[in-house]
């Protein structure tokens, strides 16, 4: 956008004065009168103008030493000069001033200084653009994440970025004294006096050398370059890539790379250990309705029963650790949950080990899981005091963050955005370096056999994973280890406490579809569906359950499905249904969520949803509340 151009004109005759106002406002500039130098001189130090008109005569202070007195307050304004009294030595004087632009007699030809002050808007329009573009590109410059330069054919300086000094330890005045052989020493040196020498007579080159800094620090760095040619000279552009920083990119990619694969595996396998717990502990739950307490056999399968729950909790730690969990996310206040907890972590962690929590001020809300957020502090504190066998000090914080493309661009897997930053810092033996790299994976651990399952920490980063949010750690040994968790930030509205109402009963003598690929657990839900007096249509595949449907047996009361199966999801085998039983109610069950979020999901659907393992009495009171809904 144009910016007007500002001018004042000075002369003692105000009838002239205003009156050239007049004509420069119908012109569209903005414009200021004075009438007299000492007023001309205030208005210059409250202002910024264009330009001047100024006559050479002026109660208080002279024309010339005005113009002087606007070249040092004002050295951007031109400066037109006006006289009725002109002289050949007065001339002369004005027009060796820097700042006057031009000498003109009264009367004055005002369509002459009309067409100048119209070349002067355009100039320094123009000025202004190409300054813009100055600034733009040194803005672009400065942005980048490496080093940037430019050098003439005498290794001299022209161009380079802040970052540059920065990683060199040298001032902007310091730099400009440096030639490009400077960073270098020893072999180095003579590597890049050769690389320079060859990109000015072939036209590129690419060469990996080290760095020195001002504090002697040898970095080692990827420099590239092109010749370029202007006006007859030429000159070489660079980059330099810092290799330690892409070095520790890389690692952070394969890392991610590695925990995906390793959660994709674990949720696989968590899913059918789930269908084969599913199946011992409804089979041992039938069973034992049928026995004596008393009986031996009672004991056996009670143990077996016992058994399942405990492998139950690990196939629940595996899918935190995928990200297939069931939860049921809600805007949260992080500092309230974990000052409520504080006391049970003190408990957990023992009375060697001082806690402290540091909360932060107005931290905003976020939206995760509640028992999830319990079960992330639980483990981070556990793993703490077990860094801690002699005592020490475990902290937590609270702050609000917001992450910039440069913060990203370093981390992988981060976003930037808005969010809260939950840092667990303790004084323990720490973590070596090549043990670091694996701390997340399931079931890795450095505890005594039988100490641990190694499920602690992939547990924590499935969740952190799972409410969309990323994790580092740092870890030096002897000194400690600094877990950051960062969370989106929640702007939705607080959600209102829910209401308790009282349970309808409903009639669970019903004819229910059931739908479920796994031919054991198909089976044991439908006897334990007709063992409460259920009519059950048992079928293995979403095809299967259309064709009956299709046939115009819609007499069922309930559509109970799997969610995963093959072909079709049990979401899109109840949406064919509605086609033909609109408002058709619907029980999922599932070990393997497509989606962490899923129950969400479902629920939005007005559906039941039942994860496995589960229990006989969860089946039928799930079956119960899906029927009454």
């Amino acid at each position: 956008m144009e910016e007007k151009i500002r001018i004042i004109v000075v002369d003692d005759n105000k009838d002239l004065a205003e009156n050239i106002c007049d004509i420069m406002e119908e012109e569209g500039y903005i414009v200021d009168a004075a009438f007299d130098g000492s007023s001309a001189e205030l208005k210059c130090r409250e202002n910024v103008y264009d330009i001047a008109l100024i006559d050479v005569r002026l109660p208080g202070i002279a024309g010339d030493e005005l113009t002087q007195q606007f070249a040092e307050l004002s050295p951007t304004t031109e400066c037109i000069i006006m006289t009725g009294h002109a002289s050949l030595e007065s001339a002369i004087k004005a027009v060796n001033q820097s700042n006057v632009i031009s000498y003109e007699l009264k009367p004055l030809h005002i369509g002459r200084v009309l067409t100048l002050i119209s070349q002067v808007s355009k100039r320094k329009e123009l000025e202004r653009e190409l300054s813009e573009q100055k600034d733009l590109l040194k803005y672009m410059i400065n942005s980048m994440p490496g080093l940037f330069y430019t050098i003439d054919e005498d290794n001299n300086f022209l161009y380079w970025n802040e970052n540059f000094e920065h990683v060199s330890g040298f001032s902007h005045q310091e730099f400009q004294t440096k030639k490009a052989l400077d960073f270098f020493a020893g072999e180095s040196r003579v590597n890049m006096k050769k690389a320079i020498e060859q990109v000015f007579n072939d036209g590129q080159f690419e060469v990996e050398e080290t760095l020195v800094n001002k504090d002697g620090e040898r970095i080692p760095f990827l420099f590239s370059g092109k010749r370029v040619k202007f006006r007859n000279q030429k000159y070489l552009v660079g980059l330099g890539i810092d290799l330690c920083e892409r070095k520790n990119l890389e690692e952070q990619f394969l890392q991610s790379q590695k925990m995906e694969v390793v959660g994709r595996f674990a949720g696989g396998m968590a899913h059918d250990f789930n269908n084969m717990l599913n199946v011992i502990t409804g089979y041992s739950e039938l069973a034992l309705r049928k026995l004596n307490p008393a009986d031996p056999l009672a004991k056996n399968l009670k143990m077996i029963e016992n058994a399942a729950e405990r492998s139950s909790d690990l196939t629940k730690q595996l899918l935190a650790f995928s990200r297939k969990q069931v939860i049921s996310p809600k805007p949260v206040d992080i500092n309230a949950l974990i000052l409520n907890m504080k006391k049970m972590i003190g408990r957990l962690i023992g009375e060697d080990i001082e806690l402290v929590f540091n909360p932060g001020k107005d931290i905003w809300a976020i939206k995760v899981d509640h028992s999830q957020v319990d079960q992330v502090t639980v483990n981070l504190a556990v793993n703490a005091a077990d860094a801690m066998p002699d005592g020490g000090k475990l902290t937590i914080e609270t702050a609000n963050k917001t992450l910039d493309e440069a913060f990203c661009s370093n981390h992988i897997d981060s976003v930037p955005g808005q969010y809260v930053l939950i840092t667990v810092s303790d004084t323990g033996t720490g973590i070596e370096p090549e043990i670091l790299s694996h701390i997340f994976e399931p079931f890795f651990t450095t505890k005594e056999l039988g100490k641990g399952t190694g499920l602690g920490l992939s547990t924590v980063y499935g969740i952190i994973k799972q409410s969309h949010g990323f994790i580092y750690v740092h870890s030096e040994p002897g000194v400690g280890t600094r877990f950051k968790l960062y969370i989106p930030r929640w702007v939705g509205e607080r959600q209102p406490p829910g209401t308790t109402t009282e349970k309808k009963t409903a009639n669970v003598c019903s004819k229910i579809l059931l739908v479920e690929d796994d031919d054991m657990v198909r089976q044991l839900t439908e006897d334990v569906l007709r063992n409460i007096g259920c009519t059950v249509i048992s079928v293995s595949s979403p095809t299967q359950a259309l064709e009956y449907c299709k046939g115009r047996n819609l007499d069922f009361h309930l559509l109970i499905t799997d969610v995963v199966m093959p072909k079709m999801s049990g979401k899109e085998l109840r949406d064919a249904i509605e086609v033909f039983k609109p408002g058709v109610k619907t029980l999922y069950i599932s070990g393997y969520p497509a989606n962490g979020n899923i129950r969400q999901d479902l629920l939005n659907d007005r559906a039941s949803f039942l994860p496995k393992p589960f229990t006989v009495n969860q089946l039928v009171e799930k079956v119960q509340e899906a029927l009454t809904d």
